[in-house]
């Protein structure tokens, strides 16, 4: 039973780093204003975000099986938590994979932010430039707008 948690956790701990690199490619589209490639990668990230969805769960209810505890139980377990139900070289694995699924969170979390301030400061560019192009007293290159 152990084996295929962890094996959940090793597939979540993939797409994590899919959804990591997807978030790098639209960090580099928001900076190069590429939108139509945004709507893709949107789009992308939003199937990949299901399938971790997917996995979480399928994790929570192996969890919960395992322990005999209930769902929203299992939901609050941590991975330290659930290395000391096992054996000492289980433990080990999991507590391993703990602090790769730390660093990819921090990663995740830091790309988040990072495209939210790129795409709020690419709004407000375009409503600058239209504001611009639509004020009737502007000129632009000499010529009346």
């Amino acid at each position: 039973m152990f084996d295929k948690i962890l094996q959940i956790v090793e597939l979540e701990k993939v797409l994590l780093k899919d959804l990591i690199n997807l978030m790098k490619e639209q960090q580099t589209a928001l900076v190069k204003l590429q939108i139509s490639k945004l709507a893709e990668l949107i789009h992308n990230q939003e199937e990949l975000s299901k399938k971790i969805r997917s996995l979480e769960l399928s994790r929570i209810n192996l969890i919960a099986s395992l322990l005999r505890i209930s769902k929203m139980e299992a939901s609050s377990i941590t991975m330290t938590e659930l290395a000391k139900f096992v054996n000492q070289a289980e433990s080990h694995q999991l507590l391993k994979v703990r602090d790769e699924m730390k660093t990819l969170n921090s990663s995740f979390s830091n790309l988040s932010i990072t495209n939210r301030l790129l795409a709020n400061r690419a709004k407000n560019s375009f409503a600058n430039i239209l504001s611009i192009l639509t004020n009737g007293s502007n000129q632009i290159y000499n010529v009346s707008v």
